[in-house]
């Protein structure tokens, strides 16, 4: 699977539980769940004959978004970009909850302790602003 590809983690909650996947347009019987994140009850929902596409999506998903795009800037300060278009820094990503944003790009969520503030961000706008190098 490819980034492009990418199938991002849903809602565990309130799913029928048979007849039910993302992976294919005619999912039979019963329903298996592979979870992504705990703490937001968001993971995959797959049919038995999609068990390996679930579990290969969760692993991507954790490998390719979130672990490794941005994995490198776990538990450091980075900088953002504010709404505004301002940049700035003393924010850490505090989640590894990605979601789409519409128009093809992936939101992370970032905070800020010191002005308890709390935003997504893009996650490619995090790349340039806190690049490889700088982090090591």
């Amino acid at each position: 699977m490819t980034e492009t590809e990418q199938i991002l983690p849903r809602r565990l909650v309130m799913i029928k539980y048979v007849d039910n996947c993302m992976f294919c347009k005619d999912p039979r019987g019963e329903v298996y769940a592979f979870t992504a994140c705990y703490s937001e009850n968001l993971g995959f929902i797959t049919c038995n004959t999609c068990r390996d596409k679930g579990e290969q999506a969760l692993n991507d998903w954790s490998d390719i978004i979130t672990n490794g795009k941005v994995g490198y800037l776990k538990d450091k300060k980075i900088k953002i970009i504010r709404s505004g278009g301002d940049i700035e820094a003393g924010w850490e990503i505090d989640s590894p909850v990605t979601s789409n944003d519409g128009y093809g790009g992936i939101l992370i969520h970032c905070y800020n302790n010191e002005q308890q503030l709390g935003r997504w961000c893009n996650i490619d706008d995090i790349i340039k602003l806190n690049p490889l190098e700088e982090n090591k």
